[in-house]
């Protein structure tokens, strides 16, 4: 198959990204420059932050705690976060939904020393609630009952996609998860692939693109995407850090 343009939006595994790296890698190592092309194979195959999420809902019950209160999930957005160590840290995203009917959950088990590495089990299966109670066992009892009652686990490996040189390479482009797969702590990522479609679209269905000035486009749309999208995924993974800043201890921080 042959086209004009070729964008990529195939997520986290992008064939186009790929393919695009490589032949550039290519095209430098046939001019002598091996540690260029080294750095653009670099980023092809995605990296593991560190970070699992064990994302789940459990039953939204009005009295979870021990003395008869309200959680305080029950009726707000919020985080809970403890550190045992400097290194390894836990924390969880509790906030109800359907009318209270439930509360949404995510748990989040990091380790920042295993950051860059390459995870080699599956990056998603299916879980239970008993291994969010063994994960949160030292916890309070308002965390294990949440865990209790939670229903299938959805167990994460969040993995992340290293900055680009460009996302552009002649008349080929990429965005979104393809160009700039980063760690969900902002929930920013689906909002960055949209930015990069519009700026994208308004750039290709500019009346001064023609097919002979594409390739100049997709420069511009990298040029401008690239380092505003890139401080994003780094703002999103410094905010994962800063749970593991010494003195911090468990709390509940209010959305």
């Amino acid at each position: 198959a042959t086209c004009d343009i070729l964008i990529g939006a195939d997520s986290i595994k992008s064939m186009v990204r790929m393919f695009m790296l490589q032949e550039q890698a290519g095209r430098a190592e046939q001019h002598g420059e091996l540690a260029e092309a080294a750095d653009l194979r670099n980023p092809v195959q995605p990296r593991w932050s560190g970070v699992i999420t064990n994302k789940t809902t459990g039953e939204c019950h009005r009295r979870n705690t021990t003395d008869g209160r309200d959680h305080e999930t029950v009726t707000q957005y919020g985080t809970l976060v403890d550190e045992h160590e400097l290194r390894f840290l836990q924390h969880i995203v509790a906030y109800p939904i359907s009318h209270r009917k439930f509360i949404n959950f995510a748990a989040f088990d990091t380790d920042h020393t295993k950051e860059d590495s390459f995870y080699g089990e599956s990056w998603i299966r299916v879980s239970n609630s008993r291994e969010i109670v063994d994960l949160f066992r030292d916890w309070e009892p308002e965390v294990k009952q949440l865990c209790i009652r939670s229903r299938k686990v959805n167990r994460w490996t969040m993995n992340v996609v290293r900055t680009l040189p460009s996302y552009a390479s002649g008349r080929v482009a990429i965005l979104g998860d393809a160009a700039r797969a980063m760690t969900s702590i902002q929930a920013a990522g689906v909002g960055q692939a949209i930015e990069d479609a519009w700026i994208r679209s308004a750039l290709l269905s500019h009346p001064l693109t023609t097919l002979n000035s594409v390739v100049q486009v997709l420069q511009i749309y990298s040029r401008i995407r690239l380092p505003l999208a890139s401080q994003v995924a780094e703002g999103s993974r410094r905010n994962s850090m800063y749970f593991c800043t010494e003195g911090v201890r468990r709390r509940y921080l209010r959305g």
